[in-house]
């Protein structure tokens, strides 16, 4: 028996399915990734030590053109052509969600094998609604927003073990965390950079992970401010060990996708959550106020995001800090790609 993921396309979708497969790889199951093209995901596998991937032509459906909708139904056909011989009797399968994860849910499904769904947002994307109904179980990170599902079970979204392993802050120590996702963020990029003198001018540090893509652009933004805060501010495009940095951090600015609310929680820091306000089904703003609602963190939405927006939100939890940690160190902590392997396995 393998384990088959179906996942990519963004590292939302692949974080997790990683840290599941850690916990199967130490029970020495064999372990299979089916992921995009898009190079970045063979980058993370490859960064977390596997090597047994498939890469696949596929691409989103929603919000294309007639023309693009048809090229990838094609491609998705063509996809489960080519990947029918690699899916076994006996193999089980979890599929993240994403077009990405189309292509073996079909398969599982021909092969009448075991197909397992998991839902990272509160609100459930196209690819998961569809297959959903044909899973085993579904294992979700939050409940979901307007929608019951059958033979559901509340797992939370799996992070690497080590964001468990973080220790607890003993005092403030005046260091923040910006992060926009995996692509990084143009707006929280700008943000922070038209705000570092009012972020800095206190004993603030700034650490500020840029995005690959968007890392020159930001370099030119800061300008002169790099040498002036070079004590105080330091500017990342990427970070492979982000535990690293979060274990430095008593506030995390960044985007409301699942994996990041649930590192950031899993860590037991606290986070200044921006959603993305195109994301799918507005499923950001809905991650970030499960977690506000909690007194985990503050959100600011984009809409109203601007330098002055930034600092008081920042004001803002460094006043309230010891009554945000306090129910940060209430918060039950939630073993998710434990729970999910048991259920899979048993």
């Amino acid at each position: 028996m393998k384990v088959i993921f179906g996942a990519g396309g963004t590292g939302g979708h692949l974080y997790p399915a990683i840290a599941v497969a850690d916990k199967l790889k130490a029970s020495n199951i064999e372990v299979l990734f089916l992921i995009s093209n898009n190079g970045m995901d063979r980058a993370i596998l490859e960064s977390a030590g596997y090597t047994n991937y498939i890469e696949q032509k596929v691409s989103g459906f929603m919000g294309k053109s007639i023309g693009n909708k048809v090229s990838s139904l094609l491609s998705l056909i063509v996809s489960v052509r080519d990947i029918f011989k690699y899916v076994s009797k006996g193999d089980k399968v979890i599929v993240m969600g994403g077009f990405v994860s189309a292509p073996v849910a079909v398969v599982a499904k021909l092969k009448g094998i075991d197909l397992y769904l998991h839902e990272q947002n509160k609100v459930m994307g196209l690819v998961n609604s569809i297959f959903a109904r044909i899973s085993k179980k579904v294992f979700l990170s939050f409940l979901l927003f307007n929608r019951d599902i059958k033979r559901s079970v509340l797992t939370g979204n799996p992070v690497r073990d080590i964001f468990y392993t973080i220790p607890k802050k003993s005092k403030y120590s005046s260091t923040i965390l910006v992060f926009g996702g995996s692509q990084g963020s143009r707006i929280i990029n700008k943000t922070v950079v038209a705000s570092i003198d009012d972020l800095i001018k206190t004993d603030r540090k700034v650490i500020h992970i840029t995005g690959r893509k968007l890392y020159d652009e930001c370099i030119g933004l800061y300008g002169d401010k790099l040498d002036m805060y070079k004590n105080k501010l330091s500017v990342l495009p990427y970070a492979d060990n982000i535990s690293d940095y979060i274990s430095d951090a008593d506030i995390i600015i960044s985007r409301a996708g699942s994996g990041s609310i649930f590192e950031i929680v899993s860590s037991r820091r606290i986070g200044l959550f921006i959603p993305f306000k195109m994301s799918a089904k507005n499923h950001q703003y809905h991650n970030a106020k499960d977690v506000v609602d909690k007194g985990l963190g503050v959100m600011l939405e984009e809409d109203q995001l601007d330098c002055e927006s930034l600092n008081m939100a920042v004001i803002k939890i460094e006043e309230n800090y010891q009554s945000y940690m306090d129910k940060i160190d209430n918060e039950q902590v939630i073993h998710s790609a434990d729970i999910i392997v048991s259920e899979v396995l048993n």
